[in-house]
C-alpha cells in the first residue's frame, strides 16, 4: 500500500479501512465513509455470487462455437484465484512483473517454484508464459536501461536479451524446469520478421 513503517506504528490499536482497489488506506472513518465502505462490500458480494453462477459455464457463441476463457496473470497467486474462478487456461504469464520492485532479477530456483505453482494451480490446463518484456513501459531500475521517445517500439523484450542474455537462459531453464510439472507454452515478445 505504500505507507510508511513510522506511520503504521501510530495506527496500532485504531480501526482502518484498506482499500485495495484505490490503494489507499483511510485512518479517519467519518460515518459516511464507513456507510460507504459497508455498501462496496455488499455490492462486491453480490457481484461475486452472480458470477459464481457462470463460473462453470461453457463460454460459446449463438451459433455454437466453443471459446477458451483464459486469464492474464502476473504471479502464480493470481493463477489460483483465476483457475478457482472458472479460467480454461493462462492465456498470457507476464513474468516481467516478477523482476520488478525488486533490487535484483529473481533466480532460477525462486522463477522454478512460482512456475511450478502456477502449474499445481493449473492442474493440466495451459499456461501460456511471456518471456521477460522489459524496457519501454516497464522499467526495471537494476538494468539501467534508458528511457526512450517511443518506448513501445524501442528497446524492449527479446530486443534486450542479447545485452541480458544470462538473466534469459535462467528465465528459459526455469521455465524448462517447471514444464514438467503442467503444461507450459513459451512466448517469446516483439518477434518481428
Amino acid at each position: 500500500m505504500g505507507v510508511e513503517g513510522s506511520r503504521l506504528t501510530d495506527l496500532l490499536d485504531e480501526e482502518v479501512v484498506v482499500d485495495g482497489t484505490l490503494g489507499i488506506v483511510v485512518t479517519e472513518i467519518a460515518e459516511s465513509v464507513e456507510r460507504y465502505y459497508v455498501q462496496e462490500s455488499k455490492v462486491k458480494e453480490i457481484v461475486s455470487s452472480r458470477q459464481a453462477q457462470f463460473r462453470d459455464v461453457a463460454a460459446q457463441t449463438f451459433d455454437g462455437k466453443v471459446l477458451e476463457v483464459a486469464a492474464n496473470i502476473a504471479h502464480s497467486v493470481e493463477a489460483k484465484a483465476a483457475f478457482a474462478n472458472g479460467a480454461e487456461a493462462v492465456g498470457l504469464f507476464r513474468t516481467e512483473m516478477l523482476y520488478m520492485d525488486r533490487t535484483c532479477a529473481p533466480d532460477e530456483d525462486e522463477l522454478y517454484n512460482i512456475f511450478c505453482q502456477a502449474c499445481d494451480a493449473a492442474n493440466g490446463k495451459s499456461i501460456i508464459v511471456r518471456t521477460i518484456d522489459i524496457g519501454g513501459d516497464k522499467p526495471v531500475d537494476y538494468l539501467n536501461i534508458p528511457a526512450e521517445n517511443n518506448p513501445f517500439l524501442g528497446y524492449r523484450a527479446v530486443r534486450i536479451y542479447p545485452e541480458f542474455i544470462e538473466m534469459f537462459k535462467t528465465q528459459l531453464r526455469a521455465i524448462l524446469r517447471a514444464s514438467a510439472h503442467g503444461n507450459l507454452k513459451i512466448m517469446i515478445p516483439m518477434i518481428s520478421s
